[in-house]
């Protein structure tokens, strides 16, 4: 559901020849132990001329990384469900298709919600039924190579607010994570684009053979995603 990161294939992004001694982690030296978390130091990003780290975040915005975890931020694209289905096929395509219908965007509030709810003018929402769920995505582009997993987490007030988050992402691909979002309460709940809405740790599980190469390449990445990624199914 998102671009392929193939170091077979995709040489102009991952650099299968990485020079150990910029990767002093790489598959000829001794494993590194299981478990060990990267830190936001570790983490390339958008500024470097050349990608020296396994791990790449793309925008990378300084105040939602920690020590140990990194907060992901809402899109502004979305589907909804909006006709009865009856049933449909899990990881097909066309159905998959059929049960969003077309894409759609968050939008700024009306006057009626700003004063009713305290919406800001100048910020972009969502308005999520109660019981209802939407498709949608990370702003984040997030790229990891052999050796690197990462583990997604909750944000404690969306959890206070009867939110639900599942994230799905494919650790071979550079792409944005894709999200389900589920409204568990009886009221109608607003969401806002740019809003914290999960957070990710970067775990070291074993030897690192790659390295994103091109800076240039991924953000090419970045500029043409898609949408409809996120209702497209990878048959690769």
């Amino acid at each position: 559901m998102s671009s392929k990161m193939d170091p077979d294939t995709s040489s102009s992004i991952v650099d299968s020849d990485a020079d150990e001694e910029h990767n002093p982690q790489s598959s000829s030296s001794t494993a590194p132990s299981p478990y060990i978390i990267y830190g936001k130091n570790e983490i390339a990003n958008d500024k470097d001329d050349r990608v020296t780290s396994t791990v790449v975040v793309m925008p990378r915005k300084e105040e939602n990384w920690r020590d140990n975890n990194l907060i992901l931020t809402l899109g502004e694209n979305y589907f909804e469900n909006s006709k009865p289905i009856e049933g449909f096929l899990s990881q097909d395509e066309r159905s998959i298709r059929n049960y969003w219908g077309n894409p759609r965007k968050f939008t700024t509030p009306s006057d009626r919600d700003v004063k009713q709810y305290g919406l800001s003018v100048d910020k972009k929402y969502v308005k999520v039924p109660p019981r209802k769920t939407i498709l949608t995505h990370t702003e984040e582009f997030i790229g990891l190579c052999k050796g690197i997993l990462a583990n997604f987490n909750s944000i404690p007030s969306l959890v206070a607010s009867l939110i639900t988050v599942n994230v799905g992402y494919e650790n071979v691909y550079f792409s944005r994570c894709v999200l389900t979002i589920t409204n568990n309460s009886d009221s109608c709940i607003f969401l806002e684009a740019g809003s914290p809405v999960a957070k990710v740790t970067f775990i070291i599980t074993g030897p690192m053979e790659q390295k994103y190469k091109d800076v240039d390449a991924l953000k090419t990445l970045m500029n043409t995603w898609n949408v409809e990624t996120l209702v497209t199914i990878n048959k690769n």
